[in-house]
This record gives C-alpha cells, sequence and structure tokens, in this order.
C-alpha cells in the first residue's frame, strides 16, 4: 500500500545521505 511505498523512498533517501557522510563526500 501506500505507506509501503513511503517507507522504501525514506528508507532510500536515509540510507544514501548516511553513505554520504560516511564517506565524507557531501551534505545535505
Amino acid at each position: 500500500n501506500i505507506w509501503s511505498l513511503i517507507v522504501a523512498v525514506i528508507g532510500s533517501v536515509v540510507v544514501l545521505w548516511a553513505y554520504h557522510q560516511i564517506s565524507g563526500k557531501r551534505t545535505l
């Protein structure tokens, strides 16, 4: 349902943000 889609989108954004934070390439 819609909540599964929302959770998937938020999850992917968090993962990308965390990756950039850890790698130190960029910050949001």
